[in-house]
């Protein structure tokens, strides 16, 4: 594992590199935000926990209305 000492400033972490991980990451830096993606694997390889339907398919115009990057 690496490490740095130098800190990094952003607006977001997301975790996971997943579908969702991955929509969300890239609809953020759209917005303004300053983001970085953690992922442990490969990218996509869990894709959004194989894909059970945890995420309501309405949820991305949900959050469209919550992201203010005047905040």
């Amino acid at each position: 594992m690496s490490t740095t000492e130098n800190p990094i400033d952003m607006d977001v972490v997301v975790i996971g590199g997943g579908v969702a991980g991955l929509w969300l990451l890239d609809a953020l830096h759209r917005k303004g935000y300053r983001c970085v993606l953690l992922e442990a694997h490969q990218l996509g390889s869990g894709q959004t926990v194989a894909s059970q339907g945890i995420l309501h398919g309405g949820m991305k115009y949900t959050l469209s209305n919550l992201i203010d990057p005047g905040a």
